[in-house]
């Protein structure tokens, strides 16, 4: 049977299920890409995976109930863990999950996995071979039940996402009590699926980590590449829609006005800094295409914000390289990651020599006057120690007027900009302010 083997058919087989009477499900790329992930992550190939789609794309099914099914028909020991923000949609859940695994069909394609009617109980279905689906709520603590996989479906509620205090709760939850339940920390999987509601929502905590991500934003913002098979992929152009049998040009700007523009970005693009209302529009930036060379640069400053953590909530270091080519300040790399003192002079001194800048500043905080005192005294070279002074977000507004006029230009394409943009167009709501601190220390220093 094709869904034995292949996931995207299985999740047909069950929205038939779910759907007496409905018209077959079609299935579309964006599904084919979600199952192809899924797949991934079965055999182990991704540990840790974000999916991030908008409100009714049927994430929800494929991932926490065909998913989970599909996975204990392959091997009926698997142990999972299915999390969801409430017991509602929790038991929802469940009780799909339980009503495909009981059918005939479901028994014709996997005759070896079958339900341990002695053991199952509500939000918990056990086969013979003691593998087991157990869904929990954000906040309890699934005591005495440890997975080999655990999907994180929902976690937080629309409307809770906008309070710190919730989604800080959240993410105590996910680090110290169900990321904690792994039977094996470096094989089991964790599969986040949701819209993005916020940008340190379950989803950005997860990226920040190294998950792989799946985005699939209802507008196409960029051009994707995007696998929907072994060696099967989907080109998505700027502005192509997601599903336009579903939602149309017109229903998705019905569905802005009615959600309004921070929402929509978040919940159907998939995009967690805020559109517009900002300290800084993208728009001010001049775009260059010519890949960045010093030589053509009359003039390089480097500009260092320094942190000294490798936790994975600790702030980055990071260094921006500006070259003057004419009277445009261009951004020519940023170097952005969490290192202890040691890596952190190393990649101090390895920048200095690939870029060889006229004046390199680091800021006179964290590990800033240590690293000036070195460098001071030992070489190769005696950086600007700069004063800190004023707060983030005043140094930045400080410098809008010169960014509004256009005299810094972004490339067009490198592999940092979507992050360093990201951050841009969060301010001053953002968390991170490291590349944004990096600019405005560069900033005063060239233009005072």
């Amino acid at each position: 049977m094709l869904h034995r083997r292949s996931l995207k058919y299985f999740l047909r087989e069950v929205y038939r299920q779910l759907h007496p009477g409905a018209p077959p499900l079609v299935l579309g790329w964006y599904l084919q890409a979600q199952c192809h992930a899924l797949e991934l992550a079965a055999r182990g190939e991704t540990r840790r995976l974000v999916i991030n789609a908008p409100p009714r794309t049927l994430k929800s099914i494929t991932g926490a109930v065909a998913f989970t099914a599909w996975l204990l028909g392959q091997e009926p020991r698997t142990r999972i863990l299915v999390a969801a923000c409430s017991e509602d949609l929790a038991r929802l859940h469940d009780r799909q999950a339980r009503s495909i695994m009981e059918s005939p069909e479901y028994g014709a394609a996997f005759p070896a996995t079958a339900i341990d009617r002695s053991r199952t109980r509500r939000l918990e279905l056990h086969t013979t071979a003691g593998g087991f689906r157990k869904a929990v709520t954000t906040g309890t603590t699934a005591t005495g039940f440890g997975g080999d996989f655990i999907v994180l479906d929902d976690c937080i509620k629309a409307q809770d996402a906008c309070r710190a205090a919730e989604r800080e709760r959240i993410e105590r939850w996910y680090r110290s009590t169900i990321g904690t339940r792994l039977d094996d920390r470096d094989r089991g999987v964790v599969i986040s699926i949701q819209p993005r509601l916020h940008e340190r929502d379950l989803a950005g905590i997860m990226l920040e980590s190294g998950a792989v991500h799946l985005a699939l934003p209802a507008v196409a913002a960029r051009q994707q590449r995007i696998a929907i098979g072994p060696d099967r992929f989907h080109d998505r152009l700027p502005g192509d829609l997601l599903a336009p049998h579903r939602d149309s040009r017109e229903s998705l700007k019905r569905q802005e006005l009615l959600m309004g523009k921070r929402d929509f970005a978040l919940q159907y693009l998939q995009d967690p800094a805020a559109p517009g209302g900002g300290a800084v529009e993208l728009t001010w930036f001049a775009r260059y295409d010519e890949p960045p060379l010093r030589e053509r640069c009359c003039r390089v400053v480097q500009s260092w914000d320094t942190a000294v953590s490798t936790e994975p909530a600790a702030a980055f270091s990071v260094c921006t390289t500006w070259g003057l080519v004419g009277r445009s300040w261009r951004l020519l790399d940023v170097f952005r990651a969490r290192l202890d003192y040691g890596d952190l002079k190393r990649a101090v001194i390895r920048l200095h020599r690939r870029w060889r800048p006229d004046c390199v500043l680091i800021e006179n905080a964290t590990a800033g006057p240590a690293l000036h005192a070195e460098l001071r005294r030992d070489g190769p070279f005696v950086p600007v120690l700069r004063p800190v002074r004023a707060g983030k977000a005043e140094r930045l507004f400080a410098q809008t007027a010169r960014l509004e006029a256009g005299l810094v230009a972004l490339p067009r394409e490198a592999p940092w900009l979507d992050s360093f943009c990201r951050e841009l167009r969060a301010a001053p709501d953002g968390r991170y302010w490291d590349q944004i601190d990096s600019m405005t220390q560069f900033l005063e220093f060239v233009m005072g």
